[in-house]
């Protein structure tokens, strides 16, 4: 039957990488060429012209960039993101910002597909859309791999993420002709060495951006990230490589921040040992080196809030979790994920409306765990929520297609009790 109180479900927010085979190497390594190819040409090359302007749309000026691309203004999404592009070449933005610009394109929704082929197909000039394709593919390989430890991961999303990865790097690569400051198109590329390759090339293609910007930061902050334990580097890389960056004339806050990512990397270790006090050190001072966070990016900065909010969650320390997991929320509000333990951490603590309320946000924004709890919200009828349980099998079945097991058990018996309640 439906357990209507439980624990937490077990489960881990840290993800591990594994090698995905042959055939991504050599692409990878074809994709370095590439790289280098792109910048010994990028003399020749100048920056894109803006297409028509978005006089000729009647889309709605303040609609986001997703919104844009579901509705097919091309020309007004690829005038807004190449003006976007523009500000960061001539300095009106800084790097974190054109990074912050095209966070929404990481949306892994499949239905955007074929809107990213239209877009390009429309615009096969763009380079911001070229990127934007490429930041798209990057993320559907990230959600076709999972959370999940490799070892109970099946060899089926392995072999979705390996596609992914591949479409990524493909138009990754035709952008780098489109632009002679390919910034983000570099900084992508490298993510993609952390699933296949080896860190040499990620080396490459952080030295081959530096050249284009010897002061650039988030393309070393990347790279900083290519150096975690989980992907294969160490504590001892993360810090020769923080002592590197000392010696450039980073700026001092900067410094700190790429400190704390060596901190995160300290607590994730203590928490894989089963070191959970040993974490929580590490993560809540990975948060005091960032500071106010704006030398991260809004994914890396609600990242180190969520570490440190998982550890006190373990810790049964629920007040302080939930207020990690709404300052990450504040920073990245569709992370279902932290909505969902948020609802948890106001569950154990009495908060039924609020719990109710973060449980379904975290379920719209597709987060099983969270789902499994919003349909249990319906189907008992927690107050405030009123009983559902027409409402309440949905949510079910959509945690379980995402392999929950909880909710392909409650899912199994709901089955069998509704056809009673007609």
């Amino acid at each position: 039957m439906i357990m209507k109180s439980r624990g937490m479900a077990s489960r881990s927010m840290r993800r591990l990488s594994g090698r995905i085979g042959r055939r991504c190497g050599i692409a990878l390594a074809s994709l370095v060429l590439a790289c280098l190819a792109a910048e010994a040409g990028a003399t020749t090359r100048t920056a894109p012209k803006l297409p028509p302007s978005a006089a000729t749309t009647t889309a709605d000026a303040t609609a986001d960039p997703i919104s844009l691309l579901r509705t097919s203004h091309f020309a007004e999404l690829d005038a807004r993101m190449s003006a976007v592009q523009a500000d960061w070449r001539s300095g009106r933005i800084d790097e974190l910002a054109l990074l912050d610009a095209f966070r929404p394109f990481g949306n892994a929704d499949p239905a955007l597909s074929a809107k990213y082929d239209a877009w390009v197909a429309a615009f096969p000039k763009s380079y911001v859309a070229h990127l934007a394709q490429g930041e798209y593919e990057v993320h559907v390989g990230r959600e076709a791999r999972g959370g999940a430890l490799a070892a109970n991961t099946p060899a089926s999303s392995f072999q979705a993420m390996n596609a992914g990865n591949e479409r990524a790097s493909r138009a990754l690569r035709a952008s780098l002709a489109l632009d002679d400051r390919p910034l983000l198109s570099y900084s992508l590329l490298m993510d993609l060495t952390r699933h296949y390759g080896d860190r040499a090339d990620a080396r490459k293609l952080l030295d081959a951006g530096l050249r284009l910007d010897p002061r650039g930061y988030i393309l070393r902050l990347r790279y900083m990230t290519t150096l975690q334990s989980r992907w294969g580097g160490s504590v001892g890389k993360m810090q020769a490589f923080l002592d590197e960056c000392r010696a450039a004339k980073l700026d001092e806050a900067k410094l700190k921040t790429l400190e704390a990512l060596v901190e995160q990397d300290r607590g994730w270790l203590a928490s894989n040992a089963g070191d959970i006090e040993g974490a929580d050190r590490h993560d809540l001072s990975a948060i005091e080196l960032a500071g106010d966070g704006r030398f991260l990016d809004k994914a890396t900065r609600s990242a180190l809030l969520v570490s440190a909010g998982w550890d006190e969650e373990r810790l049964k320390r629920l007040d302080r979790a939930g207020a990690l997991y709404r300052r990450a929320i504040a920073v990245v509000p569709d992370d279902g994920w932290a909505w969902g333990h948020l609802g948890y951490c106001e569950a154990k603590s009495g908060l039924a409306a609020d719990s109710a309320q973060a449980y379904r946000r975290g379920a719209e924004l597709g987060d099983p765990y969270a789902q499994n709890e919003w349909g249990k919200a319906l189907w008992f009828g927690v107050s405030p929520v009123k009983a559902d349980r027409a409402a309440a099998l949905p949510w079910f079945e959509k945690s379980a297609a995402s392999g929950f097991a909880e909710a392909a058990n409650n899912l199994m018996w709901a089955r069998k009790q509704l056809p009673a309640q007609r």
